[in-house]
């Protein structure tokens, strides 16, 4: 037994110190390692990369709803368009829906006073509000603001260790002009918008 391990202690010094290599047997080894690490370090930060860009989207077009002035009554045809807008800076067509949605603060924590989601997803309402006062900045009374959100499917382009995940995003932000964003559902041009003309003070006149 002990000559076996001496044998086996000589050549392990001889390959240790053995200068003599052959290309063809390092590249089988490495180049398929270096491959794995490439695709998967693309993917990782791919996937940063397109959380980002949601990101941005999604701020861009909370931007675009704000600006709405009181005579400019706001509609499900033109959320819809913002959605197409979404959809084209991400790259997620058929991939993704938003909900907007306004809230107020009163005496009972938030009130929902419109809300809208595209592709015919429930809107939001009041009592599901309420689980997102962690992401609502503090308000004052009868202080409103603008829920964006979105909800993109997301599937990695390879398989390294990633599951297929939904990214949502929320933006709260504040009317620019006034203190709140007029809109309606009714097609009739002439129907009266809700929103500005909620019961309470309005917070442009405080």
């Amino acid at each position: 037994m002990k000559p076996f391990l001496n044998r086996i202690a000589a050549r392990s010094r001889d390959f240790i110190a053995s200068d003599d290599a052959a290309l063809s047997i390092e590249a089988a080894i490495m180049l398929p390692l270096l491959c794995a690490m490439y695709v998967s370090g693309y993917q990782f930060f791919d996937g940063y990369r397109r959380e980002a860009q949601i990101y941005k989207a999604n701020y861009a077009v909370a931007d675009l709803v704000t600006r709405q002035t009181k005579s400019d009554t706001i509609t499900p045809v033109d959320l819809e368009g913002l959605q197409r807008v979404f959809e084209t800076l991400t790259s997620s067509e058929d991939q993704s829906y938003m909900r907007f949605t306004e809230v107020r603060r009163n005496d009972d924590g938030i009130e929902v006073i419109w809300s809208y989601a595209s592709d015919g997803q429930p809107g939001m309402t009041t009592a599901r509000a309420q689980g997102f006062l962690n992401q609502i900045p503090t308000l004052s009374h009868n202080e409103r603001v603008v829920l964006v959100e979105s909800y993109t499917y997301d599937a990695p382009f390879f398989s390294v260790g990633l599951d297929d995940r939904i990214i949502d995003v929320m933006i709260p932000i504040s009317p620019r002009y006034h203190g709140c964003i007029p809109f309606t559902a009714d097609p009739d041009p002439n129907a009266q918008p809700i929103g500005c003309q909620e019961k309470g003070p309005d917070p442009d006149s405080a």
